[in-house]
């Protein structure tokens, strides 16, 4: 017999709920001053909660900005994901390389535009060791689906290194979208447009493309 499922208790939706509220106004915060400006007595004073009340969820503001970074990526990998599903190609088993590069560079600089929690958290990454560490941790997740969709493609006469290529094109991506939003919407467009080029490329160049219409 299955286990009944356990219920939320009202002391922990209530908990869940603070915690949400925290990351709401957080989030409204680093829009308003940016992350260099963030700060948790503001915080606490925006949520009506105590110092250390916030403390007992988020340890230092580093945490936060850890969590919405958390739900970046994760939005970011749901991209991706729909985008290979919805390029495979109807005839075979595998992904279309221009279409699916499309979808997916055009959906993540819209979203990385869209957010500007997301411009501000990422703009210290670089300075951030827990920040880079999820970052390399989300890049080598995403590898795993680009890989599979890769290895479902004909292949040209050389032995590729399929999951080596995927997390470089995953890492890369992500550096170079970023590195965009330093610049005025035209030239990030440009950026965008020409790493679109650069990777479709790269990919027909080791995945024939007389098969990748």
């Amino acid at each position: 017999m299955a286990k009944p499922m356990s219920r939320v208790t009202p002391k922990q939706n209530r908990a869940i709920q603070t915690r949400e509220s925290i990351l709401a106004v957080s989030k409204a915060l680093i829009i308003e001053v940016g992350a260099l400006n963030f700060q948790m007595a503001e915080v606490s004073q925006r949520t009506g909660l105590s110092i250390g009340s916030i403390y007992k969820y988020f340890s230092n503001k580093e945490a936060i900005f850890q969590e919405l970074a958390k739900d970046h990526l994760s939005r970011l990998r749901k991209i991706l994901f729909e985008e290979l599903l919805r390029h495979r190609d109807v005839r075979e088993p595998s992904i279309s390389i221009p279409k699916s590069v499309d979808g997916i560079i055009d959906r993540f600089f819209e979203f990385y535009q869209s957010d500007r929690s997301f411009r501000e958290i990422w703009s210290i990454s670089q300075v951030s060791i827990e920040l880079i560490k999820l970052d390399k941790k989300d890049s080598k997740e995403n590898a795993k689906l680009v890989s599979r969709a890769l290895s479902d493609l004909p292949k040209g006469k050389e032995s590729l290194p399929v999951e080596e290529i995927a997390f470089f094109l995953c890492d890369t991506t992500g550096y170079v979208l970023r590195s965009a939003l330093d610049y005025p919407q035209k030239k990030a467009t440009q950026i965008k447009d020409d790493w679109k080029f650069l990777l479709k490329h790269y990919l027909l160049s080791k995945f024939p493309p007389e098969t990748n219409p």
